[in-house]
């Protein structure tokens, strides 16, 4: 029995389903703040690592309190109370000769070239997968 069949069967369910189909506006946010207004808040915490770009992958770990970035060349860990602390942060640059390849294959070695970390994973309570470009190698 496909659906059609199975809301004619049961009314209520044939206009809820119906309904269901129709053309729903999407739900607008209950609140908009600007970035002024949220840096006004005394909660606001940010974080930038120097020289580096691209937080792509992110990864709580509530257990040690801890947010792990993965960016440009480098893995950071920051803490949950405070994002702004001194974050540990691990380099994890290409190899030159893996940046080279790239740049012979025609990318810019200054800007695509780099170890883009694109995955973190917790392993255990002690580590952490890490999976990045690697200068598109």
């Amino acid at each position: 029995m496909g659906r059609a069949e199975a809301a004619a069967m049961i009314p209520g369910l044939a206009l809820l389903w119906a309904a269901g189909l129709g053309d729903a506006t999407p739900s607008l946010p209950r609140l908009r703040l600007s970035f002024q207004e949220l840096q006004a808040w005394h909660g606001l915490r940010t974080f930038r690592l120097e020289r580096t770009c691209c937080y792509e992958a992110l990864l709580v770990d509530e257990e040690r309190g801890r947010l792990f970035v993965g960016a440009e060349n480098h893995v950071a860990s920051l803490s949950l109370d405070n994002i702004s602390k001194r974050a540990k942060k691990l380099a994890w640059p290409a190899p030159v000769e893996w940046r080279e390849e790239c740049n012979w294959a025609g990318k810019d070695i200054g800007t695509e070239c780099m170890n883009f970390v694109k995955l973190l994973h917790a392993y255990n309570h002690t580590h952490l997968l890490a999976c990045g470009t690697g200068a598109f190698h």
